[in-house]
């Protein structure tokens, strides 16, 4: 995933919240996110380490995919939302998921897409006041 050139410091201080199951593409978010100026990325491949990280570390932003395997990340949206900390959903589920009737109001970015799109719906969310940026 290769970012344009003004995309470079869009999220500039950010620590992100990365949670999904696919090993590969975790990576290439990292690597992404850090391109686009991210000063942490903290990676989890799981709820209960998803909700670990959200419970020890100062979140700015998160990208989650609704599902890991069998789980569900509700718990981890529900987290986050109570902490004030804005996400969005990187997902390849449809959206007849039942999963989004409860979180329909969540920013979702369906796989695959460009890294600039990841990267221009995280910085929207980083720009808009709290209350908005919320689900």
């Amino acid at each position: 995933m290769k970012l344009r050139n003004n995309d470079a410091a869009q999220l500039a201080g950010a620590h992100v919240l990365v949670v999904e199951d696919e090993l590969l593409l975790l990576l290439e978010l990292k690597s992404m996110l850090r391109d686009a100026g991210a000063e942490e990325v903290y990676l989890c491949r799981n709820v209960n380490d998803a909700l670990a990280c959200a419970e020890s570390t100062k979140l700015t932003l998160a990208i989650l995919d609704i599902r890991l395997g069998q789980e569900s990340v509700t718990p981890v949206a529900h987290r986050l939302t109570n902490d004030g900390t804005p996400f969005m959903f990187y997902t390849g589920q449809t959206l007849t998921d039942p999963l989004f009737a409860e979180l329909r109001a969540c920013k979702i970015v369906s796989k695959p897409a460009r890294p600039q799109i990841i990267i221009e719906a995280l910085a929207d969310l980083s720009h808009q006041n709290s209350e908005a940026a919320q689900c």
